[in-house]
């Protein structure tokens, strides 16, 4: 069989690596992370930082030499603080913003230009309903406080998301800010109201084969809803 090519950005979230177990019978993986986790499931592993002053293209260059038909881009930082939101100091803002949004939109606009993406290729960026500036406030399990600087870094990511679908609309890529639910994971703290990482992978998986180019620039939720930014 045929195996397409596809990149992970931050294939060691334990999100990535459920995924990959199923994707790579039909896909050949290769994975940019902050560490490598000798997953058999890729056939590359590279180390890469989400936040350095100078974005790795020369890094990339020397591992992507193929065109690519699926991009995920996994990667989330969400560190826990205590202090008031004024006291943050330019470092921590900096790496979560830098991780969680922007170094996502200059990778795939490095990739456009480079020419490294296949002509109908889908571009998925694991994103958060906490990023939905106008949901704020309007669930039942909002409260006043928490993480405001993660849920910013995110609604960060989805505009630059929907940008980049408006300037890159005559290539026929598929952009979309993805929201997987509520899953159990490290940062979520083991809620019992949360997903397990098995059920976010086979939703995804399933929501993979529907995704068509209607659905670019847009936030969705795991059962393919839009969710209003």
């Amino acid at each position: 069989m045929h195996l397409n090519n596809v990149i992970f950005f931050g294939g060691t979230s334990s999100i990535a690596k459920e995924i990959s177990k199923n994707l790579k019978k039909n896909y050949e993986i290769i994975s940019f992370s902050r560490t490598t986790s000798a997953n058999k499931n890729y056939s590359k592993e590279i180390k890469i930082s989400f936040d350095s002053k100078k974005f790795p293209k020369k890094q990339l260059k020397e591992h992507l030499k193929k065109k690519y038909s699926l991009v995920i881009f996994f990667q989330a930082y969400q560190p826990a603080y205590t202090a008031k939101f004024y006291d943050l100091g330019a470092a921590i803002i900096n790496r979560v913003i830098n991780v969680n949004a922007i170094f996502s939109a200059r990778a795939i606009t490095f990739l456009i230009d480079e020419g490294m993406l296949t002509e109908s290729c889908k571009v998925i960026f694991f994103s958060s309903r906490s990023g939905s500036i106008y949901e704020r406030g309007l669930l039942k399990h909002h409260k006043p406080g928490g993480n405001n600087l993660y849920r910013a870094s995110k609604s960060i990511l989805n505009s630059l998301i929907k940008n980049i679908s408006f300037e890159f609309k005559f290539t026929k890529n598929i952009f979309i800010a993805y929201h997987p639910g509520w899953i159990k994971t490290k940062s979520s703290g083991g809620s019992k109201k949360a997903y397990s990482k098995k059920f976010a992978a086979k939703k995804f998986l399933q929501n993979l084969k529907n995704i068509k180019l209607q659905h670019s620039g847009k936030f969705l939720d795991y059962n393919l809803q839009k969710i209003p930014w």
